[in-house]
């Protein structure tokens, strides 16, 4: 497995825990697997505030899948600081929104969650001895003060491409019948029964989880100034 994990040195994970303490840290995310690398790999005090996004972008209206996958992650983050940080939250304290989307591009086109077990067998099969790409869009939304806009807007993308072995018919139907598939971009996750699958990759590991740890320590000590001090 030829896999570029890259977590971040001890040193900048101390480095963002200080700094991000002087926030409030709102996740505007449901996945589980996101939390779980802010609370128990980054040990940070997060708020997760689901977005209410509807994530029905056209897309052919962007160029490419990157393209698309950065406008719904900024819709997602919009959306929530819009709803959940007006001038009653946060004591006071600025805020820091973090929004991510992840989907699967093979030949151009767009892999999402599946719409039922009929779709994930489709997508899982259509992945079988090739390479696709996973591409995590993330936004940074800073507020300075409760109930004022952004004053700041970061939206980056990471990709990693992933390569499957061979996947009969029959490994597609067990590992669907297991219920992994259904709320993972592609129909598998790479963490789970579904890293079975995984030949190769060549990029973040934790980018195909969900959310691309390195590059995000590395824009928040951009965005906050942590580099220089």
């Amino acid at each position: 497995l030829a896999a570029t994990i890259v977590p971040p040195p001890p040193s900048m994970l101390a480095s963002h825990t200080t700094a991000l303490a002087a926030f409030r840290l709102v996740l505007a995310s449901g996945s589980p697997r996101r939390a779980d690398i802010f609370q128990e790999q980054m040990g940070l005090n997060v708020e997760v505030r689901p977005s209410r996004f509807a994530e029905d972008l056209d897309k052919s209206a962007y160029a490419t899948p990157h393209d698309y996958c950065l406008a719904t992650s900024r819709g997602k983050a919009l959306e929530v600081a819009s709803r959940c940080c007006g001038a009653g939250e946060a004591g006071g304290r600025a805020q820091l929104v973090v929004s991510a989307d992840t989907i699967v591009s093979v030949d151009g086109r767009v892999l999402e969650k599946p719409r039922d077990e009929a779709h994930a067998r489709e997508m899982i099969s259509s992945l079988s001895e090739r390479e696709h790409e996973v591409i995590t869009a993330v936004t940074l939304l800073l507020v300075p003060r409760p109930g004022e806009a952004p004053s700041e807007q970061r939206c980056f993308a990471e990709t990693t491409r992933v390569r499957f072995s061979r996947i009969t018919a029959a490994d597609v139907a067990a590992y669907v019948a297991t219920g992994e598939p259904m709320d993972k971009a592609g129909g598998y996750g790479i963490q789970g029964k579904g890293g079975a699958f995984v030949q190769s990759i060549h990029g973040c590991y934790y980018n195909v989880v969900g959310f691309p740890l390195n590059r995000f320590c590395r824009e928040v000590a951009d965005l906050l100034g942590l580099e220089k001090a």
